[in-house]
């Protein structure tokens, strides 16, 4: 009788023991420099189950939706699973952080979290890429800067162009934007250097309107950019 209770008590406590361990060495993961006009980036990371218990990935959900998750659902005690992302970075530029959030039955970590990393290095960038405009009385401006690597970097031309069309459903017509040099950094770590730019031009605004300003300048790799806008007519300031 005092066997059979002991063995009960046994197979009781092992199951209450027994769980899952979910155990990742390295969470982060760094791409290092890639070149713009990279389309997908891939990484796996390696799951270890150190627990008695099987472990169950229910979800593992990314930051954005750039990034795709795909992972082993069941990991055995002792195996090892994968987690497995791809990031499309295609339409992107500069430094780019994404996590993954990995969700299972590990009582003591229900969450882990996955980083990536990576900085997409591209012949010409504005570091604003949207930015609120205002009109006072149809005067708009505003600064900008860019980053790239050529030493004489320089604007040739830019012009404003409205994403709607006007009243008589004609599409506007772009506007010439004036910009004016202001400053320039020194070559940062990547070897790229910051233009610092003011920028004005002349249009009236009723109500809220979207656009982008194009700017041609004369980096043979990529001769132009563009930064999206919204302008605003300014409102008088209260008595």
């Amino acid at each position: 009788m005092k066997l059979k209770i002991c063995l009960f008590l046994f197979v009781i406590a092992t199951f209450v023991c027994a769980q899952p361990k979910l155990f990742v060495e390295n969470k982060q993961h760094d791409w290092g420099t890639v070149a713009e006009g990279s389309t997908t980036l891939k990484h796996t990371f390696t799951v270890v189950n150190k627990g008695s218990d099987t472990l169950k990935i229910s979800k593992v959900n990314a930051s954005c939706g750039c990034t795709v998750a795909k992972y082993d659902s069941i990991v055995a005690p002792g195996k090892t699973g994968k987690v497995s992302a791809e990031f499309d970075i295609s339409k992107r530029t500069g430094r780019e952080t994404k996590t993954l959030t990995v969700y299972s039955n590990d009582a003591d970590s229900a969450q882990v979290h996955l980083n990536l990393t990576v900085f997409i290095k591209t012949p010409l960038d504005a570091v604003q890429k949207w930015m609120t405009l205002y009109s006072d009385k149809g005067k708009i401006s505003g600064n900008i800067s860019f980053l790239t690597a050529q030493k004489d970097f320089k604007i040739n031309k830019s012009f404003y162009a409205a994403n709607h069309r006007d009243a008589k459903n004609s599409v506007q017509a772009p506007i010439t934007v004036n910009a004016i040099f202001k400053s320039k950094s020194k070559p940062d770590a990547n070897g790229d250097i910051t233009y610092e730019y003011d920028f004005n031009f002349s249009k009236n605004v009723a109500e809220y309107e979207n656009g982008a300003i194009t700017f041609e300048t004369n980096v043979k790799e990529k001769p132009s950019v563009s930064t999206n806008v919204s302008i605003e007519p300014k409102k008088a300031a209260p008595y």
